[in-house]
């Protein structure tokens, strides 16, 4: 059961393809009402595509506590070898109570990823 449940959705084809440089950049930002001993989370999607000429599309994909470039409390890398959906969940005990943002970054070192496709993310708060 949840007792805080927020999502959203950015579908593909209704924004230009984006070209991941070497260092994060912020795609987007949520605030979960944390509540100490509670379990919260997030769940997030990723369509993307390695980007021509390279051999392997890789993708970092990031999440920051407190500030863009707060602490890191999640970090992953994808590669793939034409196109992927990178899926990526995270979760948590809360030790504080109040709100607290959380941002979303990803980069490609080695410039060699595209998002072009849906971009899924939800936050929540159990019971």
């Amino acid at each position: 059961m949840f007792k805080h449940n927020d999502g959203r959705t950015i579908p593909a084809g209704s924004y230009q393809p984006i070209l991941p440089v070497a260092e994060a950049r912020e795609f987007g930002w949520m605030i979960i009402p944390l509540e100490e001993g509670k379990r919260f989370g997030f769940e997030f999607s990723i369509q993307w595509r390695k980007r021509l000429g390279a051999d392997l599309g890789e993708l970092e994909i990031v999440i920051h506590r407190g500030a863009a470039n707060g602490p890191v409390v999640h970090r992953t890398i994808e590669t793939c070898y034409l196109q992927s959906t990178a899926y990526l969940e995270f979760e948590e005990v809360a030790t504080t109570t109040g709100p607290e943002v959380f941002y979303f970054s990803f980069a490609s070192k080695r410039l060699s990823a595209e998002v072009y496709g849906t971009l899924g993310l939800r936050g929540y708060v159990k019971s």
